[in-house]
């Protein structure tokens, strides 16, 4: 997934709110959360503002992921 990423970015297409929370979404899922990190520090860098409710579903996703992980 991430290659997709860079190869937008390489291209020059800018990533927008939409891409980073189906990016977290897609980590969420599949309990990457290392990669989560590292998205979000991609956002950081840049002066994209996420969609709240896109980023609250995203974080639910995860949060719910990281307690199922524990149990």
């Amino acid at each position: 997934m991430e290659d997709y990423f860079r190869i937008m970015k390489y291209k020059g297409v800018k990533p927008n709110s939409v891409t980073y929370c189906s990016l977290i979404s897609v980590y969420s899922k599949s309990r990457e959360l290392k990669k989560i990190s590292w998205i979000l520090r991609q956002v950081e860098n840049t002066d994209v503002v996420l969609d709240q409710l896109d980023l609250r579903a995203s974080l639910v996703a995860t949060i719910t992921v990281i307690l199922f992980q524990a149990s």
